[in-house]
């Protein structure tokens, strides 16, 4: 995590299955090819995203 800003690109199979917002909790894939963009592989929803923090797989603040 360098906090840098990237361009999320939403693959296919999600494209318009799936509404994205400010604030989701995503998996990313980096380009090998493009180092401002990453693939957005997984939106993870809220329960996930709890259990996520619970088990320290990602940091509690991304919750709040």
């Amino acid at each position: 995590m360098t906090g840098d800003q990237l361009i999320g690109v939403i693959r296919g199979k999600l494209r318009k299955r799936m509404w994205m917002m400010p604030g989701d909790i995503v998996l990313v894939g980096f380009r090998n090819f493009q180092s401002d963009k990453v693939d957005i592989l997984h939106k993870y929803s809220f329960e996930h995203a709890r259990e996520l923090v619970r088990l320290d797989e990602i940091p509690e603040h991304f919750l709040t």
